[in-house]
């Protein structure tokens, strides 16, 4: 049975799927996109899009780009678990550390009057 997308995102009958492969312990995505149809009483899919499909398939392709920036994102703030060799104390400066990273990613411009409101 082939993989299943991890996300789908259709308007209409232009359906955008994504795919998510690992390679070189990379998680990668790739998409396909399609066009529903109806042969008599089966639905089909094909490849083609015809004038009038251009915007909106252009629209989930960006739709899908955006999810797939989102996940990347996701992937690089997740926290990995602290080193147990490391003291107590060390563990609280990583962790203060980190968050301050993430307060001045979140906020540009910040200047660090964390006490001060």
């Amino acid at each position: 049975m082939p993989a299943k997308p991890v996300h789908e995102i259709r308007r209409g009958l232009i359906v955008v799927r994504i795919w998510m492969r690992s390679a070189r312990q990379q998680t990668r995505y790739t998409t396909s996109a399609l066009r529903l149809f109806r042969n008599g009483e089966a639905w089909k899919e094909s490849s083609r899009f015809g004038p009038k499909d251009i915007p909106l398939l252009r629209l989930l392709l960006d739709e899908a780009h955006l999810w797939i920036l989102r996940q990347r994102t996701l992937n690089r703030i997740r926290v990995p678990e602290p080193d147990q060799s490391l003291s107590t104390s060390a563990k609280i400066a990583t962790a203060t550390e980190h968050k301050k990273s993430c307060k001045a990613r979140t906020r540009p411009g910040n200047d660090d009057r964390e006490g001060e409101q």
